[in-house]
């Protein structure tokens, strides 16, 4: 213990020693609610001599020491290694924040996040280590395909892209970035949410949208749709005004089968006159939470749009049911 942290130790006016606090807080229900003097603290020995009260029993700094080592020892056995684990991987057995890893061209390796589940680094892949805090997990695919597999809290665990980001929502999906950017993603179980441009889209199991740089994400589509479906989806999202034969279409899409196409369509919509045409439609089907108006929800404030989001997303469950691996 250095010179300053011995300071901390008579009058706490040095920095404080991490162990030593800890210290204190288990023995604080032993010790004497009393003020210190000033005299007292003016005839401290010199640095290097501890004297022991004649009032404190012995017994007492046996137990101090014994605490102290066990805080210790059960400080070093039970702290996690940091970064993750690598299988499969012919130089790297673990990478940490900073890091970048790539798969060789014949084999996948595994990455074990934590507690949190796992991503598979397709052959030929690049990834890039971005965070690994325990509250904010964050990788960067360079190029290539991964498929995560999470159970987290949501938005604990996240993917960039050169295009994008794909947030986790408690979920297993498939990310691939081309040569040039683009970003696609797929949807096996729970949801994702994707963002670029400041527009944020929520997949949900069966689905699966697309990103290219400097563009807003695409709105999910179910797998397998009609490519007349995902055209007159992509037309929608970018109108700023609607013909009568688009309104007429945003009237008949279904709210079952493509629910969630119409929930993000309604959330990212450009259109004042599509949004209120898919406000009506989800309203009727939907209650509104308590506490939540129609104002709100035209104006899209974050809080009524995710409280209302839980009554909506209901119905996409059925999806997770047909999404295969």
């Amino acid at each position: 213990m250095n010179d300053q942290r011995e300071e901390y130790l008579w009058d706490r006016s040095g920095p404080v020693d991490p162990l030593v606090q800890d210290l204190e807080r288990a023995l604080s229900p032993y010790g004497a609610q009393r003020q210190v003097s000033r005299e007292f603290l003016a005839t401290k020995p010199a640095r290097g001599v501890v004297k022991a009260s004649s009032c404190a029993p012995r017994w007492i700094f046996a137990l101090a020491a014994g605490l102290a080592l066990a805080l210790f020892a059960s400080r070093r056995l039970g702290r996690e290694p940091s970064g993750y684990a690598v299988k499969g991987h012919a130089n790297l057995e673990r990478v940490h924040a900073g890091m970048s890893i790539e798969a060789s061209a014949q084999s996948p390796v595994v990455l074990a996040i934590g507690a949190l589940g796992e991503v598979e680094l397709a052959a030929g892949s690049r990834l890039g280590v971005v965070s690994t805090a325990k509250d904010k997990h964050a990788l960067f695919l360079e190029r290539g395909r991964l498929r995560a597999t999470i159970a987290a809290e949501p938005r604990v665990f996240q993917v960039r892209t050169p295009a994008g980001v794909s947030v986790d929502l408690g979920c297993q999906y498939d990310l691939d970035v081309d040569a040039g950017g683009t970003t696609r993603m797929r949807v096996s179980q729970g949801r994702v949410a994707f963002s670029a441009q400041g527009i944020e889209v929520i997949a949900p199991a069966g689905t699966s949208c697309e990103i290219a740089p400097g563009k807003s994400p695409s709105i999910p589509v179910r797998w397998g749709a009609d490519p007349e479906l995902v055209r007159r989806v992509a037309q929608l999202a970018e109108s700023n005004e609607l013909d009568s034969g688009q309104v007429a279409w945003a009237r008949e899409l279904d709210l079952i089968e493509d629910g969630s196409s119409v929930w993000n369509l309604f959330a990212t919509a450009r259109s004042s006159e599509l949004r209120a045409i898919l406000f009506e439609r989800l309203a009727a089907a939907y209650p509104m939470p308590a506490g939540v108006d129609r104002e709100q929800l035209l104006e899209r404030q974050p809080q009524a749009m995710e409280a209302w989001l839980e009554k909506v997303r209901s119905s996409w469950l059925w999806q997770t049911s047909l999404s295969g691996q």
